[in-house]
């Protein structure tokens, strides 16, 4: 397991395409939401920064890279990554 801080060449190597892949990691890193395949928490020896925890590697943010990261997560879909996953949902279950 290793250690990044690109956040785009994590999802990529991590496989996360879908709205509901995204938002097992959208809801950790924006709420730091429990229950998720993906876990937030504090990074070692600094300031504000965390690690998302949960997958084949790991990914460090800054409080800067935390913002950029939600907001490139919300801007993968027209209406955004918790509407689009709601969305797939209903569209599976023919609602």
């Amino acid at each position: 397991m290793s250690t990044m801080t690109d956040f785009k060449d994590w999802l990529e190597l991590e496989g996360i395409e879908t709205a509901d892949d995204m938002l097992s990691v959208y809801r950790p890193v924006k709420n730091n939401e429990t229950g998720w395949q993906y876990a937030l928490g504090p990074a070692k020896g600094s300031s504000g920064n965390v690690i998302l925890t949960g997958g084949c590697n790991d990914l460090v943010l800054t409080p800067k890279s935390r913002d950029a990261f939600i907001k490139y997560m919300d801007s993968k879909f027209e209406t955004g990554v918790e509407e689009e996953a709601a969305f797939e949902h209903a569209m599976a279950r023919d609602d």
